[in-house]
């Protein structure tokens, strides 16, 4: 068989695997991804070798290649390291050649090397100094190997074009190198190009401090500023909106939600909060933000340093980025960042006092844009200021502490009362009118009027927001869980034993719920409190029911208080939220509540008695699913591994702030906009080739998709926006009362689609006892292969975009909890 390779990049032709790898190095010398350009495969690695690894096992004696891929990784340029005679004539076959292949694009190649270096300062596990270690050996590197190749190319005496080529472009490199050889340049450069933001840094008074370093004989006292770094906004949102498709995006998603009725929430847009404001708009157009705040330690919280570098960091979202897009990290943005004790020193005004002027400059005057030769003007209000109940009520100026007699900043309801109240009190509830009243004399919990009241379109009791995360996965459910497992187990329904063994054998993947969940310690019940992660207190009390549910009878009062918490939690985390589902989530609280004291003789928490307040708050933001704090929590990460890189922790809030915008450097450097990021497995083969070929046919015809036999694949699996889909899983196929599933089954690439083709399920019904959805035994298409027993369902088309997985109970039972 003749075997031909092609190069992903060009479309060249190469005769053998190591000479499709040279070509690559020397031709394309800049790329930071490979493909594999076979006609069945779309794999794309980070390494030449485990490129070369992929052709050898997958396609050593392969002779179909893909057409030819234009990008704009293509040009002539330099660069291999062999020394033996294989790399002179892997040159001189790729130079004598040249007549057979198309003409290569003109290579940027400062852009290759921008870029380059964009992608090294944006990496948070290498400090700054190390990158420019990395930039000044590579530029030596480069100047051996350039030279070297050039040797090579003028040895062989001729006057071809693409020789001179070559010789230009390895001159080029070199001297494109030399202007990078410091961060000053780099930077300079950045800035030139305009993605790279400076934080701005703001001095907002002085404390004192000891001068160890004083050439008296005891240290003296002396003053240092107090400075804040902050991230200019209205630049940033500026060159976020002119990125491919931002604008676009959002302004459509705004429109189609603000146009939904108002029966079902499944947006801020639904609520009364924004249905009340947006009449004062007029004709502008306005996109509402989110801001987060909340501290976190950049030294180990357990070290001698704790406290000492504790930071605040307030974050920057828009509301208006559809929800498949909104979690992705990098469409949140650095607002500001300072020490949390200057907070305390200082107070809240002057802390944030630029960045309520960049509020009321964005709010009054806005940013001009320029897409597709057109210009906008677009207006930002602060919708929300989000965070944890400690976070919010520091700077929205309420009471700290939760032992105090008035901790709500919703209401005014005493300490004593909030703990047996199960229904929310309107007569207490925090009015405009009141408010003022309170905060002039500093009472009912207030300690100082909020700083954000000066903004024109928010005020502290009009624009509550909760946090789902922080009041119940991390808040009432350790509480909850704690008791009802102590209950089960003073009753013998079960043992601890008995809970970490299912624990531990329950076959947890990507699909379910949550973070796989922990062995339960005796000491969490012992404290009536269970210390786990939000993800994994999530994934416990979802799976509660399937692991525990056949050692429990049906009449079990402490199980019907599970199972009411269970409604709960289903409907607060629900993407789309009916008015009717709110009214029902009112009295399963309080229910909720009352059960709590009476089975548990124990009184609320603070959390319980935010709680009875969500039905309120959904029908004025919406569901809380989409402003909870794991993705501002995650974002912490981002800063932490950034700390944790370096080794000083002097000024580390510049150190931070700077490596963050040079991270979002290299995002406007790339021009990456928002778009489905999709990341296909390892190819299995056409669909050709399937032994069901003749029902696949059938089903993609009753879609209207037309495909290439010889380019529609099978693929082992799709990520689609971080979330992974793989055979065995299910997805919901209706929307009826009790869905039907399909058991995924192959995933097909057609045309740049995905698809999934499964066998479909037989759902029993909804099991209440469980918490889940009952499915037959067998599945249909197991028996026999139909069109009827198969379905079809295009990605983009998807009901419900979280795939579920199939659990067994102790008793053998098969279910699926559909989030």
């Amino acid at each position: 068989m003749d075997t031909s390779f092609s190069c992903f990049s060009c479309g060249k032709l190469l005769n053998s695997i190591e000479m499709l790898l040279k070509h690559i190095k020397i031709i394309h010398p800049f790329l930071v991804k490979y493909k594999c350009n076979q006609s069945d495969c779309f794999r794309s690695f980070h390494n030449l070798s485990t490129l070369r690894k992929h052709y050898v096992s997958e396609h050593k004696g392969a002779s179909k290649c893909s057409k030819p891929i234009s990008t704009s990784n293509t040009g002539l340029s330099q660069h291999d390291d062999y020394h033996d005679d294989n790399f002179n004539n892997g040159i001189s076959t790729i130079i004598d050649g040249e007549d057979e292949v198309q003409t290569p694009k003109k290579l940027n190649i400062k852009d290759e090397i921008v870029a380059f270096i964009s992608n090294l300062y944006s990496l948070p596990s290498i400090p700054r100094n190390q990158v420019q270690l990395i930039i000044n050996r590579f530029d030596e590197l480069m100047s051996s190997v350039c030279n070297y190749i050039s040797d090579i190319l003028q040895s062989l005496n001729s006057e071809c074009d693409s020789i001179i080529n070559v010789l230009h472009t390895l001159s080029d490199v070199q001297t494109m190198l030399a202007e990078f050889k410091s961060e000053y340049r780099c930077f300079k450069y950045f800035e030139e190009c305009d993605s790279f933001i400076r934080p701005e840094v703001f001095s907002v008074g002085e404390h004192p401090v000891l001068n160890n370093k004083s050439t008296t004989q005891h240290p003296v006292l002396a003053l240092k500023k107090i400075e804040i770094q902050k991230i200019p906004l209205r630049r940033v949102l500026q060159k976020f909106l002119e990125l491919p498709n931002v604008y676009n995006i959002l302004q459509q998603y705004l429109q189609e939600e603000d146009s939904k009725p108002s029966s079902v929430l499944s947006n801020v847009f639904q609520g009364s909060l924004w249905q009340s404001m947006k009449t004062k708009f007029g004709n502008r157009t306005v996109f509402p933000l989110y801001m987060f705040f909340d501290d976190f330690e950049s030294c180990n919280p357990l070290g001698s340093k704790a406290g000492i570098h504790k930071i605040g960091a307030v974050y920057v979202s828009l509301a208006c980025i559809p929800p498949e897009y909104s979690s992705i990290l990098e469409n949140v943005f650095l607002a500001q960042l300072f020490y949390s004790k200057d907070r305390t020193t200082v107070g809240n005004g002057k802390i944030f006092s630029k960045l309520l002027e960049e509020f009321k400059y964005l709010e009054e005057y806005g940013i001009e844009v320029h897409i597709s030769s057109k210009r906008y003007r677009i207006y930002f209000v602060l919708l929300l200021v989000l965070g944890d109940n400690l976070g919010l009520n520091s700077i929205l100026g309420f009471n700290e502490s939760f032992n105090a007699n008035y901790f709500c900043r919703i209401c005014k309801t005493s300490k004593e009362l909030s703990k047996i109240q199960s229904i929310e009190d309107f007569n207490t509830l925090r009015t405009i009118n009141n408010y003022d009243e309170d905060s002039r004399n500093l009472s009912f919990g207030i300690k100082q009027i909020c700083i954000f009241n000066d903004l024109r379109f928010f005020h502290v009791v009009e624009n509550i927001s909760v946090d789902l995360m922080h009041d119940l996965l991390e808040g009432v459910l350790r509480y909850d869980m704690a008791h009802i497992l102590n209950n089960l187990i003073s009753k013998k329904f079960v043992s601890l034993p008995l809970v970490n063994s299912r624990i531990k054998f329950f076959k947890f993947s990507e699909a379910d719920i949550g973070n796989p969940i922990p062995i339960i310690k005796i000491e969490h019940l012992q404290k009536n409190y269970l210390t786990l992660s939000a993800s994994e207190m999530w994934a416990f009390v979802v799976y509660f029911g399937i692991l525990l549910g056949d050692r429990v009878p049906d009449n079990d009062e402490v199980w019907e208080f599970y199972l009411n918490l269970h409604r709960i939690i289903h409907i607060i985390t629900s993407r789309t939220i009916s008015r009717n589902a709110v009214e029902l989530l009112k009295t399963l609280i309080d229910n909720h509540n009352k059960d709590y004291c009476a089975l548990f003789n124990d009184s609320l928490k603070p959390k319980h008695h935010i709680l009875v307040h969500y039905p309120t708050v959904i029908l004025k933001i919406g569901p809380p699913r989409l402003i909870w704090g794991m993705k501002y929590e995650s974002f912490h990460k981002t800063l932490k591994n950034f700390a944790g890189a370096v080794t000083t922790r002097k000024n580390i809030i510049a150190t931070l702030a700077v490596k963050q915008q040079l991270k979002l450097s290299s995002r406007f450097l790339s021009v990456r906009g928002i778009d489905d990021n999709i990341c296909l497995g390892p190819c299995e083969g056409l669909i050709s080739q399937l032994p069901e070929f003749f029902v696949i046919e059938r089903l993609l015809n009753s879609h209207l998709i037309t495909f290439n036999s010889n380019e529609a694949v099978i693929v082992n699996w799709v990520k689609i926006n971080n979330i992974k889909y793989k055979e065995g899983l299910c997805l919901q196929f209706t929307e009826n009362d009790i869905p039907d599933f399909i058991k995924i089954k192959f995933i097909f690439h057609i045309n740049n689609e995905i698809y999934f083709v499964g066998c479909l399920i037989y759902t029993i019904g909804y099991n209440t006892h469980i918490q889940a959805y009952e499915i037959r035994d067998e599945i249909i298409c197991d028996s026999k292969i139909s069109p009827n027993n198969f379905k079809l369902i295009p990605s983009r088309n998807m009901l419900n975009r979280k795939p579920s997985n199939i659990h067994y109970t102790a008793d053998g039972m098969l279910v699926i909890y559909n989030a």
